[in-house]
């Protein structure tokens, strides 16, 4: 310092002034601005080395402290502390850890470009720095999913009704594009799910009128094609569709309907087309393809077994393509159809065909054609 001159030393306490003025955004951002500024490595290392001697135990602990305090990054690991008083980075570790993925799942993230993030160079090594932000709103997110599963066991749906309800805005997905790529299961936003869940309960009356059925029941007069639900759901938790809640256990079985208000939805088709882009899960499992095609868990084991479907193992389901599904349940009309168009029960169906000996059965049901044919709505 003796060897300044009267100027240099007015500079130095001007630009100490100033710092004090506005500590310590405006040392934060001086030593950002000389990071930002600085061409190469080695003299970034010195700029990092010299703002440690300023809060090294060898100075005074006040002096210590405040610049510790100012920019603690710096007195971390080095790597990290280099680009983080710039922006703020985390570690891969700190997102697997959070969020419970690998690390190959993160490399996964980083390298499709859905995670800001720097590779630098320390003498042989490389290490990755992710941004701070961008982290945070990927665990943000990841908290704040639920597999559209967790829907589907509440109300006793398939999973191609949670895909109308999203379409219909009725359900908000999540969509971040890290965590699509590497679960590819349909995701929504918990709180959308639960607003919706909430609403419809709300809507459910009390008492219980006569010539009720469970929702899930009623359902089945609806065949051929895959079931509107998002339309259903959607009436009932505005209202317009009346129900009554009854009992315990899955909403379509605790939902109770006149049969002729569920009537009108049997006209209506969902268009996938509609929403290009979305992706439609392209198979159903066992228990969906029973649901489309309008059979029980003991009708839909004959269809596999007759050959006309094959299912894969896939998790703890298994699955089968759509389209095998969908011809099957254009070309058939299965026993729960059948009773509802006749206005028979279930039980006396199988009896009632044998006046139709000319309708060819099926493991899936009768030849529709003929049946619509020979019997119509009778």
């Amino acid at each position: 310092m003796k060897d300044l001159s009267p100027l240099q030393l007015a500079g130095f306490a001007a630009t100490g002034a100033a710092l004090l003025l506005d500590w310590p955004r405006a040392f934060r951002e001086r030593i950002a601005d000389r990071l930002q500024n600085s061409p190469d490595e080695k003299s970034r290392r010195a700029l990092l080395a010299a703002i440690r001697r300023l809060g090294s135990p060898k100075v005074r602990e006040q002096q210590a402290k405040l610049v510790s305090d100012a920019v603690p990054e710096a007195f971390e690991h080095v790597i990290v502390a280099l680009q983080a008083v710039v922006k703020p980075v985390v570690g891969a570790q700190y997102i697997c850890r959070a969020a419970s993925i690998s690390s190959q799942e993160l490399r996964m993230i980083r390298d499709a470009g859905h995670i800001e993030h720097r590779v630098l160079a320390v003498r042989r090594n490389t290490q990755v720095q992710y941004d701070k932000a961008d982290a945070d709103d990927l665990l943000r997110r990841h908290r704040e999913f639920v597999f559209a599963s967790r829907l589907e066991t509440a109300l006793g749906t398939t999973r191609y009704a949670t895909e109308q309800l999203v379409c219909l805005g009725e359900i908000e997905r999540e969509v971040h594009p890290g965590l699509a790529l590497i679960n590819r299961t349909l995701r929504l936003v918990e709180e959308s799910m639960n607003e919706f869940i909430h609403d419809l309960e709300s809507k459910g009356r009390a008492g219980k009128p006569s010539d009720l059925m469970p929702l899930g029941t009623a359902a089945r007069m609806m065949g051929g094609r895959p079931k509107f639900w998002g339309a259903i759901l959607a009436a009932m938790r505005e209202g317009s569709l009346p129900f009554w809640l009854d009992g315990a256990g899955k909403f379509i079985r605790r939902a109770m309907v006149h049969r002729e208000d569920i009537a009108p939805f049997a006209a209506l088709r969902f268009d996938e087309l509609s929403w290009p882009g979305f992706p439609f899960r392209q198979t159903y499992t066992q228990l969906d393809a029973a649901e489309v095609l309008n059979l029980d868990s003991l009708q839909i084991t004959r269809v596999a077994s007759s050959g006309a479907l094959t299912f894969v193992p896939e998790g703890v389901a298994v699955i089968t393509d759509r389209e095998p599904v969908h011809a099957l349940a254009t070309t058939y009309i299965a026993t729960a159809e059948i009773a509802h168009r006749t206005g028979l029960p279930f039980n006396m169906v199988p009896k009632f065909m044998l006046r139709y000996p000319e309708i060819a059965r099926h493991a899936a049901g009768w030849v529709r054609a003929d049946f619509d044919l020979l019997v119509g709505g009778r």
